[in-house]
C-alpha cells in the first residue's frame, strides 16, 4: 500500500469529499488550518503518488475561467476505501 504523510491523508479525505470536481488549495488551507503552501506541497505529492491529479482551465458556476485544481482520482478513492478497511477491522 501506498505510505502518505497525515497531512496528505487530511487532504485526500477533502478532495474526496468533492468526486466529479477539482479542489482549490485555499479553501482546502483555510478548512484544515494550514498555511496554502503545505496544501500545495501535499496535493503534489498526492498527485506523484496518482492519488490526486491536477487540472488546469477550470470553471466557476458562472462559466468564468477560474484557474487549476486537484481532484481525487479512481486510485485515491480506491486507497481511503482500502485504509477504511484496514482501520474497521483493528
Amino acid at each position: 500500500m501506498t505510505t502518505i504523510s497525515e497531512r496528505e491523508l487530511r487532504v485526500l479525505k477533502i478532495l474526496s469529499d468533492h468526486e466529479g470536481y477539482a479542489c482549490y488549495s485555499l479553501p482546502i488551507a483555510r478548512k484544515l488550518r494550514l498555511k496554502k503552501s503545505q496544501v500545495l506541497r501535499s496535493m503534489r505529492s498526492l498527485s506523484k503518488k496518482g492519488l490526486a491529479e491536477y487540472l488546469r482551465g477550470l470553471f466557476d458556476e458562472d462559466g468564468f475561467t477560474a484557474g487549476s485544481g486537484y481532484a481525487c482520482t479512481p486510485q485515491g478513492f480506491f486507497f481511503l476505501e482500502e485504509r477504511n478497511k484496514v482501520c474497521n477491522s483493528l
